[in-house]
């Protein structure tokens, strides 16, 4: 978002919680993404100079935050209601599509440490559900880990923001302020006119619901927000992608190498008169030595090299941190194999010898 959220907040007078933590986020981002900057993108010494490399990713970031989301909620969860309320909700709920995106949202709480559900009601009067990841939900007020009052944020253009905010009151009702704050040209805020948007609203529940791993947040234990469950696991992830791109390095560095010496091969000429090799330039197990190579001089013939592969190694270094990996997320060990060139999820691992 183009306009600082947290001081539009303080410009409305709410006094938001905010350190150091979010910072965090664009490591989580870059995870989920599959990419770590100056990780999987890098540059190595040659001898010579430095080279731009790129490093193989297997994506465990998104595929652990993929796994705990469908282990959660799947199409095993039953929700059950009140007889009475079963047909308005079940409704309510397949017109906001819940069952895939609270999926989706917890798969993004997991990766990122925190999401939200907040409920409203449109110009219908109809209920309607946000799925909101972390960079949207702003805390205000929070008691013995539980968000009391939050903020929740979205942008309507570059320079314009909506801003959501549920505020318990004594009796343990809440009060939903509406907001639409812009910037100008010169970075000063200014609150809009919210058009068809009530100004406020008063309920009788709480219409938020925080989305979070069960886990301790160690990085900061005064905040609300919750802890990315790769966030304690990213050099057992950076060893998995290691060992990964090793293998196939060591795959593509290791493959039958065919030297011809060029004066040795065939040619076929086509109509306009280029000569073309009879091989496929498309097999890149060839290599054509130019006619002057001193070490194909007294040689009229093919010479061919295979080495030896030491895959077998790597792809035990692989499972090893693979495990140390599944330990880390809570899947627990063994929940990733590789096998035949992919990865596999032991789908009972979680139950049958890890209940956590």
């Amino acid at each position: 978002m183009s306009i600082d959220v947290i001081k539009a907040l303080r410009h409305l007078g709410y006094q938001v919680y905010e350190d150091d933590y979010r910072k965090k986020l664009s490591l989580w981002k870059q995870i989920y993404r599959g990419k770590i900057e100056n990780f999987h993108s890098y540059r190595e010494y040659n001898g010579l100079d430095q080279v731009e490399r790129k490093r193989k990713s297997l994506g465990l970031g998104k595929k652990s935050s993929e796994d705990w989301a469908d282990a959660l909620f799947n199409d095993n969860v039953e929700i059950n209601v009140d007889e009475g309320s079963f047909e308005i909700i079940d409704k309510a709920l397949k017109r906001n599509k819940f069952r895939k995106q609270f999926n989706d949202l917890i798969e993004k709480s997991f990766a990122l440490g925190t999401g939200a559900m907040v409920e409203f009601r449109n110009s219908l009067f109809k209920a309607e559900i946000d799925y909101l990841p972390v960079d949207h939900i702003y805390p205000i007020k929070f008691n013995n880990g539980e968000v009391v009052d939050c903020a929740f944020v979205s942008e309507i253009n570059p320079d314009t923001l909506l801003i959501n905010v549920h505020i318990q009151q004594y009796d343990g009702t809440y009060i939903i302020f509406n907001h639409v704050v812009s910037s100008d040209i010169y970075g000063a805020l200014k609150e809009q006119d919210l058009n068809d948007i009530e100004p406020m609203f008063r309920s009788r529940v709480k219409l938020f619901q925080i989305i979070k791993p069960a886990i301790a947040n160690n990085i900061n234990n005064a905040t609300p927000l919750g802890l990315s469950i790769y966030a304690n696991a990213i050099d057992e992830l950076k060893s998995v992608d290691t060992a990964y791109d090793a293998l196939h390095n060591e795959i593509d560095r290791g493959k039958l190498r065919v030297y011809v010496r060029a004066g040795a091969l065939s040619f076929n000429v086509l109509e306009n008169g280029t000569r073309v090799p009879i091989f496929d330039n498309d097999q890149t197990e060839f290599y054509i030595l130019p006619e002057d190579d001193d070490s194909v001089k007294s040689n009229n013939y093919v010479k061919v090299e295979s080495p030896p592969l030491r895959t077998e190694d790597i792809i035990k270094a692989l499972q090893t941190n693979l495990n140390l990996f599944g330990r880390k997320v809570g899947l627990g060990d063994d929940y990733y194999s590789f096998e035949d060139g992919g990865i596999y999820t032991n789908t009972t691992q979680v139950i049958s010898s890890n209940s956590k």
